[in-house]
């Protein structure tokens, strides 16, 4: 494979290329700490930067593994500051179990996937305060809220990436009510594919009272 390092010492004898397996592209494969999703291009040139940047996960960079009964979307409590409701989010990847033997690396949110639920009521004030602890930048976008330019999450768009380690604040009030949810709005193939998005639920200020 071009660009690979996968740690042998160098007067390690090449063997033949008769006697290599082969790997099948159609399948997720493991590269020293790397993930490679199925479908992999590669190409002479392909450096082992470029590869790191097309993997699905660096194991290397796991935080946190999940106790195998976790479960997602889990309800999340605000703090009421001066009438405004905080929910702190933090980013993270995680080993998260999909079946009580069966898991994998995941983007989560609050060690959780799907992150937790939020319910609000239209017309709160809210503030979400938001840790990046993943390896890469990361942002969350409010899908189908309406809000100010500025606290949308667009990455490179409406807002710089939150960079790892780093933190952003995101604060509006909210118009309308529904069910919505929010992702993360960078790298998106990788991060809302493997588990960076949660349930956004805003209860009407006004219930209707026929339902």
């Amino acid at each position: 494979m071009p660009g690979m390092n996968m740690g042998a010492s160098p007067q390690n004898a090449i063997p033949e290329i008769s006697a290599l397996p082969e790997s099948p592209l159609s399948t997720v494969t493991r590269m020293g700490n790397l993930v490679m999703p199925p479908g992999m291009i590669m190409t002479p040139d392909q450096s082992m930067e470029a590869m790191q940047d097309m993997a699905a996960v660096d194991l290397s960079k796991v935080t946190y593994t999940a106790p195998a009964t976790a479960r997602g979307d889990q309800s999340l409590q605000s703090k009421l500051v001066n009438g405004v409701k905080v929910f702190n989010l933090e980013t993270s990847l995680i080993k998260w179990n999909i079946l009580p033997n069966v898991q994998v690396s995941a983007y989560a949110v609050n060690k959780q996937v799907p992150g937790p639920r939020i319910r609000i009521t239209q017309g709160d004030r809210v503030r979400f305060i938001v840790r990046n602890s993943l390896p890469d930048p990361t942002s969350i976008h409010w899908h189908g809220l309406s809000v100010p330019n500025k606290m949308d999450g667009s990455a490179d768009v409406t807002q710089k990436p939150i960079p790892p380690g780093g933190s952003f604040t995101y604060e509006f009030t909210v118009n309308q009510a529904g069910t919505f949810f929010y992702h993360s709005h960078e790298a998106v193939d990788r991060q809302q594919g493997l588990g960076l998005y949660g349930a956004l639920i805003v209860d009407p200020k006004q219930p209707d009272p026929e339902s």
